[in-house]
């Protein structure tokens, strides 16, 4: 690594550095001790001045993703804003109490993750300066880190403490002890780096490794071992092959992420503070800023037979040995290392502690290099690139949204009220309402939220509500009964150290939430813990209705193309029996986004193409698309469920784009009918299909919880009246279209006696004779069992195969018809 010529030091402190696009090429910009904000052209070892700050010491950059913008932190608690390339101050984002430490703009370049010494980690909007979120962070965060999507925010601070924020929602996955602590008056850094896909966060960890965290699961999944000394920095290439780390101990190594080998180390003059890739695909250079504020840089650190740092192309390509190996190549692949370093210590003998903990181990005298070989030893070496795995779907709350104007935002939100949360000075304001007020005359009090609850569920008679962990508390749960004849009834408990609530659900009498450790807690009204049950795999979303909570986790690993892989279990917890059990059917391509039960008790999603199904009892357990939000709305809207019944879906229509409705103004709720997307031989008919075959499921639901709820034999009746009077509107039309065939099709699916009766008034006045015979055996037949089940007609059709497409009006009337048998 050689030192660039012409480069002055920053000074003694903590410094930073990054990429600048230009018009013809890229410059480095880089800040320092020294306040200033120097620009290098490497090329040419060219340095101009930018800007100074004459007051502060500048700790920490970050570029715009488009190169339009550069943010600093200084030790003054300031986060300054400027524009490039011209280099004007523009604004101040933010201010702290104290100093800066680490900055991180978002992907999409709108907003800003600042945190130092302070507590709390701002995200700031850069068009207006304000903050739109304060992350719970401890004080003295050393690193952020934002994933490619931006939904993730990784920081650490100089305890060790590793968080993983949801910057949607606030809520954190914490991991204490996760990394080596510094002390927070030196300039030390902890190392933090997203893959560039997202799939992998890499941390400095406590044995001076290198652990790479998987995402939503943040299992760890890899380690590189190499260094003798906590890292200071890490840095992906973008391609995300490769992964430099720099430690206090002043060494380098540049790591192959899929081999898991060290491909080259070096030793630098004095502690990296940042590194940063060369973002040009033809460039092959490696950058680094020390404590004491001089630039390096690596050119040639990864040997020519491998893809570049910053080569995106796929498949990567392959190259052969030659035979032609100059005895003087660089056999160790380091490039140039001219940097206060002695050849001798990079010799070919040169011994390398480096290992890597797992299946491989690797080493610099084992790391990928180019050998001279006889002929017949020459093969061609695939260059293996890190697989882009699919990502999995995080847990989600049925009616929550994510903070917005005014800090407020939805916890819950159903068809009986909703529970809304704003922040205030250091807790946040929960207010439940009904929107039937006569329901529920006692007011619900406010609740002075200090836990910072992430979501809540609204039951028929509480209101449950869960918080994450932090520094100073576990992930907190508590009930609140809106009325109880006892004193005391409300109920608060913290799960164990390790353990987070990743979804809630109340229901009539109880209280469910699914945890972090795969595991399903149910409590009853008064806190009483009923059951606890281990979930087949990660949560994703809780519901419940009366009795039954239905628990959605992931069955296995998305496909390529990133389809979920879901499945659910519906509980009933009173008499504590699994009654429903299968996989979960989405959109192609889409997330879950809501779940939830009818008011009748069907199980009903809702994902994110705007496709609403239900669970049918029907083929032992299938589901049946009743709403698609493409043919009830326009295209700048979208539909946000509330609720459902078996007729009409109950939602919030809001601009296409938005995560949900805002808190204030009240949203309006809108009504509007399912309608099972049939396509019709006879498109005059349609409608009327669909609506029996809508009716069909709510029989056949009523009939599947007859046992088990004691559904009175009327209610069934009257639904299956309701089915039948659909069927004879379907027969009806096929008559009128002289679709005889197809009308005795439907009326073989009619259940009850009269309205057999009534298919066959309406084939004798049509003067559909033959049809009228027809129908006058299936009444022969309902009449001639002893105790005719009239409940499983519509399950279970009437065998029409008893009947020859080919008899005619003459062969009727001489021939005795056959007897049609039903299907039981």
């Amino acid at each position: 690594m050689e030192l660039l010529e012409g480069v002055g030091s920053h000074g003694g402190g903590m410094s930073d550095l990054a990429w600048m696009p230009s018009a013809t090429s890229c410059e480095l910009i880089s800040c320092g001790a020294d306040g200033k904000l120097m620009v290098t052209d490497p090329a040419c070892a060219t340095t101009r001045l930018l800007g100074k700050n004459e007051t502060a010491k500048l700790t920490c950059l970050a570029v715009h993703p488009a190169g339009k913008n550069l943010a600093v932190g200084d030790d003054a608690n300031f986060v300054k804003v400027f524009k490039m390339p011209s280099g004007e101050f523009d604004k101040v984002a933010t201010r702290f109490s104290l100093p800066v430490r680490a900055v991180a703009f978002s992907p999409s370049g709108t907003s800003i993750a600042a945190a130092g010494d302070d507590d709390g980690i701002k995200l700031v909007n850069i068009a207006d300066s304000k903050v739109f979120r304060t992350l719970k962070a401890g004080p003295y965060t050393r690193a952020l880190a934002y994933e490619c999507d931006g939904k993730f925010l990784a920081s650490v601070s100089a305890s060790g403490l590793l968080q993983i924020w949801d910057t949607t929602t606030g809520t954190a996955f914490s991991l204490p002890k996760a990394a080596p602590k510094v002390d927070f008056a030196s300039p030390a850094r902890c190392g933090l780096a997203w893959h560039p896909d997202g799939s992998l966060l890499a941390l400095s960890d406590m044995s001076n490794g290198i652990t790479l965290y998987e995402k939503l699961s943040w299992d760890p999944i890899m380690h590189l071992d190499g260094h003798t000394a906590p890292m200071n920095s890490l840095e992906f290439s973008p391609n995300g092959l490769y992964i430099a780390s720099a430690s206090q101990d002043n060494e380098l190594i540049v790591w192959d992420v899929s081999q898991r080998s060290v491909l080259a180390k070096c030793k630098t003059a004095a502690v990296l503070s940042a590194m940063a890739w060369h973002p040009s695909k033809d460039e092959n250079i490696l950058t680094g800023i020390s404590e004491d504020g001089c630039i390096s840089l690596w050119r040639g650190v990864i040997p020519e037979h491998l893809p570049g740092p910053a080569n995106m192309d796929d498949p990567a390509p392959r190259v052969e040995a030659q035979d032609d190996c100059d005895d003087t190549a660089d056999v160790d692949g380091h490039g140039d290392l001219d940097m206060s370093t002695s050849p001798a210590e990079y010799s070919g003998g040169a011994k390398d502690t480096g290992a890597v903990s797992g299946d491989t181990a690797g080493s610099l005298d084992h790391a990928p290099r180019i050998r001279q070989q006889p002929k017949s030893m020459h093969q061609q070496r695939p260059l293996q690139r890190m697989p882009k795995l699919p990502k999995l779907q995080g847990p989600i709350q049925p009616g929550s949204t994510p903070t917005g104007e005014g800090k407020r935002r939805w916890l819950a939100y159903n068809v009986s009220g909703c529970i809304s949360s704003r922040e205030d000075d250091g807790f946040c304001v929960v207010e439940v309402s009904f929107h039937d007020t006569s329901r529920h005359r006692k007011r619900v009090p406010l609740l002075n939220d200090f836990y910072h609850f992430s979501m809540a569920s609204l039951g028929a008679k509480g209101a449950l509500f869960a918080s994450t962990s932090n520094a100073d508390a576990p992930s907190m749960v508590m009930y609140r009964p809106f009325e109880s004849w006892a004193p005391n009834s409300d109920w608060t408990v913290g799960l164990p150290a390790g353990e987070e609530t990743c979804a809630v659900a109340a229901g009539e009498s109880l209280c469910a939430l699914a945890t972090s450790r795969q595991l399903l807690r149910v409590f009853s009204a008064a806190g009483l813990q009923l059951s606890i049950t281990s979930i087949p795999g990660r949560v994703v979303a809780m519901a419940a209705h009366g009795n039954m909570v239905v628990v959605v986790w992931h069955s296995g690993m998305p496909a390529q193309d990133g389809h979920q892989s879901l499945a659910y279990s519906v509980y009933r917890v009173d008499v504590q029996e699994l009654v429903q059990n299968g996989t979960l059917c989405l959109s192609p391509l889409s997330s879950l986004t809501w779940i939830g039960f009818s008011e009748e008790g069907i199980l009903a999603t809702y994902d994110s193409l705007g496709v609403m199904r239900l669970r049918s009892s029907l083929y032992g357990g299938s589901w049946v698309p009743m709403f698609e939000v493409s043919k009830a709305c326009s295209e700048n809207q979208t539909c946000w469920p509330v609720g459902v019944s078996a007729s009409e879906i109950y939602c919030i229509i809001s601009p296409a784009g938005t995560s949900g409705p805002q808190v204030v103004p009240r949203p309006v709720l809108s009504v509007l009918p399912l309608h099972i997307p049939v396509v019709a031989v006879d498109i005059a008919s349609s409608q009327l299909e669909a609506e029996a075959l809508r009716l069909n499921i709510c029989v056949a639901h009523m009939q599947d919880i007859q046992g088990s709820r004691d559904e009175p034999e009327e209610d069934i009746e009257a639904a299956q009246r309701d089915a039948d009077k659909a069927l004879l509107r379907v027969f009806h039309a096929a008559l009128k279209a002289e679709k005889v065939a197809r009308a005795l099709e439907v009326a073989a699916q009619l259940a009850l006696p009269a309205s057999l009766q009534g298919a066959l008034k309406l084939a004798t006045h049509h003067r559909a004779t033959a049809l009228a015979e027809r129908i006058q055996c299936l009444i022969e037949e309902a009449s001639s069992h002893d105790e005719p089940d009239v409940y499983t007609a519509m399950r279970y059709p009437r065998d029409l195969t008893g009947f020859s497409q080919r008899e005619t009006m003459a062969e009727v009337g001489s021939n005795p018809i056959p007897m049609m048998k039903t299907c039981l």
